[in-house]
């Protein structure tokens, strides 16, 4: 059995959605919900909206309903989340995220074509905070997807960003593999879900497909957009080193020049998006790490690869 976990806290509308889309399933499923709605400011319209999913996640007996007493940093949140599930494989979605039909299904064929692999990865229409698509995600090359990848391979294709799991509702895991690399820990707090998968993919045989079975939902409401971009770089700074720390003698100056591109292209990104928003962030962002542009020329080559992707697809690299 696949189970669903959804840590939730803020979005109880959207988790209502979320859930929804889950118990549509035309195939059995558990639901397994933590929820911080006890830390929501209790307005009136949050206390009904929590009311309301509550009463129809109680009367489905596929769903599995917690609350925290205390407020739990988000990686031991998720942990906990996946701990309180019963399937041998995971696939933990955001709140405001939703699954489409006949997901769970796609998902069983893969494991069961695939039984060797511990980790999956696959694409997602990306929605906006109304819930309607502005775009697909875009398919992985077809020398990516024909066969399980070793860790060497995914770890250099990471840096090129070519195998890149992407947002944690693309992805689902054999829970027994999460538990053996301890799961998603708080070395870093941007970024610590990629170092989940970096972690895995360091360790296990990986699979990515060409098969869009959820929706991404993207707003400014969303957890990582409230972060600070010097937090963003500088966690991506520590996930690139250890994943030349894991690549040991395969590292090569290629492998060093491409992690510098991803690394100058985040800046760049970064403080493309603070411009308009928080305009104050920008100017130190560049004053403390221009170092990053005094590279190896080779490393502007993916600088400007990973822009021309932004331009084209729209997709946080990272």
């Amino acid at each position: 059995m696949i189970s669903i976990a959804i840590p939730a806290y803020k979005h109880a509308a959207l988790t209502h959605e979320a859930a929804s889309s889950v118990l549509q399933q035309d195939i059995d499923v558990e639901l397994v919900i933590l929820d911080d709605f006890n830390f929501v400011e209790p307005t009136a319209e949050n206390l009904r909206s929590i009311e309301s999913l509550r009463d129809y996640l109680h009367a489905d007996p596929r769903v599995k309903c917690f609350s925290n007493d205390t407020q739990l940093p988000i990686q031991d949140n998720w942990n906990k989340t996946v701990s309180l599930c019963s399937g041998s494989y995971v696939k933990l979605i955001g709140a405001d995220d939703r699954l489409l039909p006949n997901s769970l299904i796609d998902m069983e064929k893969m494991i069961k074509e695939r039984p060797e692999v511990a980790f999956h990865g696959h694409l997602a229409n990306v929605i906006d905070g109304a819930g309607m698509v502005v775009r697909r995600q875009r398919p992985y090359g077809a020398n990516i997807i024909e066969n399980p990848i070793d860790s060497v391979a995914a770890l250099k294709g990471k840096l090129r960003q070519q195998v890149r799991f992407k947002e944690p509702v693309c992805n689902f895991y054999l829970k027994r593999a999460w538990a053996l690399v301890g799961g998603y820990d708080k070395k870093y707090r941007f970024t610590f879900d990629v170092s989940f998968n970096v972690k895995m993919m360091s360790t296990f045989p990986v699979m990515l497909w060409n098969e869009y079975l959820v929706e991404l939902r993207r707003h400014q409401a969303s957890d990582g957009a409230q972060l600070p971009a010097s937090l963003a770089l500088t966690d991506l700074k520590g996930v690139v080193n250890d994943i030349g720390l894991a690549l040991g003698s395969e590292y090569t100056k290629l492998d060093q020049a491409a992690a510098d591109g991803l690394l100058q292209y985040r800046l760049i990104e970064l403080m493309a998006q603070r411009l308009k928003r928080r305009p104050e962030e920008v100017g130190n962002l560049l004053v403390n790490n221009f170092p990053l542009f005094i590279k190896n020329p080779i490393s502007y080559y993916w600088t400007g690869k990973f822009l021309l992707g932004r331009g084209m697809r729209g997709d946080v690299q990272q």
